[in-house]
């Protein structure tokens, strides 16, 4: 898991501790303790994480097209430069699925927000002109 910026202060308003991650503006917890405070934070981002994880390894748009070599290339238009391929339509899936959790988890590594998936799907369908 990335290192990541953690703030705790004495919340003046109680006797607890107040713990959140500027990186992670949802993640605030509280304890008793300085120590309480900085374990519960820990896990706050933990869980945190691990549900974005899941969350965009699981809802992701792909692009899966034949390639020239008989391949199946999938690109995954949220996440540039993520792109993998298969030689069967499954394995190119399983493949993807590998990439984006790798990409993933190196934005994480090195603090970068991951991108959200906001691409809207469309489809066409090439018409045939009619017979004269």
């Amino acid at each position: 898991m990335a290192n990541r910026t953690v703030l705790i202060y004495p919340d003046p308003e109680s006797d607890y501790w107040v713990a959140e991650c500027p990186s992670l503006p949802v993640c605030v917890s509280q304890g008793k303790t300085r120590q309480e405070a900085l374990l519960n934070i820990k896990e706050a981002i933990e869980l945190h994480v691990e549900c974005l994880r899941e969350t965009d390894m699981t809802t992701r748009k792909v692009i899966i097209r034949a390639g020239e070599s008989g391949f199946f290339i999938v690109t995954v238009p949220s996440l540039p430069g993520c792109i993998s391929q298969g030689k069967t339509r499954q394995e190119a899936i399983e493949n993807i699925r590998e990439a984006i959790r790798v990409y993933i988890e190196s934005l994480e590594e090195d603090g970068i927000p991951v991108p959200t998936d906001e691409y809207e799907t469309v489809q066409a369908t090439r018409l045939q002109p009619p017979e004269q």
